[in-house]
């Protein structure tokens, strides 16, 4: 009797057919990021944080881990791209750092999608189930665009995708009683550690690992000797690497900074730090649950996380008792070791995402995208039990042909789907900021100050002086001050530069808007022109959404007035 196509097989894939899937997913998605990269002109505003860190650290390495609050482990990546691209790490060109920071980023996703394969079959032990984790997860909107970013998040799935996946081969070798557990616990170690270099909540790799192993031994009756020796290794490996920056910085993690402008206190501060103004707990808009499973669906992109809680309700539902055991065959089961470790990380990740909503009141889907990758397996698996079920429906009514096709089919529209989803440019709405800053820095001088609301403006203008105006913050201060204004606010800032005037003004607002003529009225009357105007252009017509207007203090004859109509978005 030959096998039904709709049966498992994890062992029936020979080695070198692997690869060559593999290699072919790799390709696939190396292509969709490199597309984003080529078609992407604005880089997120993170990464202009992150790229500030970098430029440092290729002249002062202590200071910049002294004077930013990110971790070094990207930045130090980027400028080792740089070199590694140009032979210069101290360019001063920002697309040459942009194409750093975007070549970490797509290193990091392709190893990241191989780490997801190599997890998922291990989770699961069905090599069929670990390509469709890999290729399916790997063509979600946002881990997509994480590999064609200037940021973090994507070397630091990375190393933590490898390490959880060293903790799944040394919990294997506890089971056999070996030795050989402590080298796959170092390795845990070195890339945890690693991983919380590039973001903090990288360590959390590093304990759910050790609880992984202290259940393991004992559920299966491992040794004590291998399993402390283990988890020793690890926390010794683990603080090699992490070390020295904790002495650096002089604790676990930097403090993040706060930016104090307005009335009271000592004049503004001069700086561009976008993570400033962080000074008060924000109210929460909705329970810590519901936003929390909202942003697990943006980070495992909507259709794959309903497939994921549709598996865990089929898998759920098969262990009842007696009289769901006809669908325990279609519906296949995480291994214990795979199972637990995700359960830990979820129980360990949570809570610290929990806390930094209610102390921030945010919650990024960035920060659920190593969870996201984790049950990157369950939305293929959950696939694989419908067509199992759904075959078995038709097989009743007689043989069909169409049940080989099931599966391969649902692959094949389901990733259609997620390519035309993903293969949009990124940031094109900031297109304008990006231009005003340009614009600015063919004018502005090193004496300079530059006063901005759109961090864009103050990154692209290479302004040595400045402060941003983060908008948490300003609405941080107005809602502790019932009777300041937005307009009053930016007076008083205006009026207490002291020594440092600001030379130029960028704000965003509206043509028509009636904010936007006070602004103007106001900075008219302290000594400023406006200069210029970049709007960005609606791609359903010639609607200016939002406009930022650059104000000038006693403009020179050499500052030309810009036409409100250039330079136009691409959208």
């Amino acid at each position: 009797m030959n096998e039904s196509p709709l049966q498992p097989r994890s062992a029936s894939v020979r080695r070198p057919r692997l690869v060559w899937i593999l290699a072919a997913i790799i390709v696939v998605h190396g292509g969709v990021r490199l597309w984003l990269i080529t078609h992407n002109e604005v880089i997120a505003q993170d990464g202009t944080y992150y790229l500030q860190m970098a430029k440092q650290w290729s002249t002062d390495p202590k200071g910049a881990m002294k004077d930013y609050v990110v971790h070094p482990g990207y930045p130090v990546a980027v400028v080792s791209a740089l070199w590694l691209m140009t032979g210069d790490s101290h360019s001063t060109d920002l697309d040459q750092w942009s194409r750093a920071g975007q070549a970490v980023s797509l290193a990091a996703g392709i190893l990241t999608v191989a780490g997801v394969w190599v997890f998922a079959g291990m989770v699961f032990g069905d090599w069929r189930i670990a390509f469709l984790a890999a290729m399916l997860f790997g063509l979600g909107r946002k881990f997509a665009a994480l590999g064609a970013e200037v940021l973090s998040d994507s070397l630091m799935l990375c190393f933590a995708m490898w390490a959880l996946v060293a903790a799944l081969a040394a919990a294997g070798r506890l089971r056999h009683k070996s030795w050989g557990m402590t080298g796959w616990a170092a390795a845990v170690g070195v890339l945890g550690g690693c991983a919380y270099l590039v973001r903090p909540e990288g360590l959390v790799v590093l304990p759910a690992a050790i609880l992984l192993w202290a259940v393991v031994k004992l559920v299966r009756r491992g040794r004590w000797s291998i399993m402390l020796s283990a988890a020793a290794v690890a926390v010794l490996a683990a603080l090699v690497c992490v070390l020295p920056y904790m002495l650096t910085v002089g604790g676990l993690t930097a403090k993040w900074k706060m930016t104090e402008f307005g009335v009271g206190g000592a004049g503004p501060v001069v700086g561009t730090d976008p993570s400033a103004g962080h000074e008060t707990v924000y109210p929460v808009e909705s329970s810590v649950a519901v936003r929390l499973v909202g942003r697990f669906f943006e980070a495992q992109q909507p259709i794959l996380a309903s497939l994921t809680c549709v598996y865990i309700l089929l898998l759920a539902v098969s262990r009842l008792g007696k009289r769901t055991e006809s669908l325990r065959g279609a519906v296949p089961p995480p291994g214990l070791a795979g199972g637990l470790l995700i359960v830990v990380c979820w129980v360990l990740i949570a809570p610290l995402i929990a806390l930094r909503y209610r102390a921030t009141g945010a919650m990024s889907h960035r920060y659920l995208m190593l969870p996201a990758a984790m049950m990157a397996g369950f939305a293929p698996a959950a696939l694989v039990s419908l067509v199992r079920l759904g075959g078995s429906v038709l097989e009743r009514k007689g043989p069909s042909r169409f049940t080989r096709f099931l599966l391969p089919g649902a692959v094949v529209v389901l990733s259609v789907i997620l390519l035309v989803h993903t293969l949009r440019p990124l940031h094109t709405k900031q297109v304008f900021a990006k231009n005003a800053g340009l614009w600015l820095a063919e004018r502005i001088q090193p004496e300079d100050a530059l006063l901005t609301d759109q961090f864009y403006v103050m990154y692209y203008s290479q302004a040595r002086k400045g402060l941003f105006l983060e908008e948490n913050s300003v609405r941080n201060r107005l809602a502790r001050n019932p009777e300041l204004t937005r307009l009053k606010l930016l007076q008083n800032i205006l009026e207490r530069g002291g020594d440092r005037p600001f030379r130029f003004v960028a704000m965003t607002g509206r043509e028509t808007d009636a904010t936007t003529e006070k602004t103007a009225s106001l900075l008219e009357g302290l000594g400023f022109v406006r200069v210029a105007a970049f709007p960005c252009i609606s791609a359903r017509g010639a609607k200016a959404k939002r406009t930022i207007h650059v104000y000038q203090k006693k403009p020179t004859k050499g500052s030309d007035r810009i036409p409100t109509t250039f330079p136009p978005d691409p959208l």
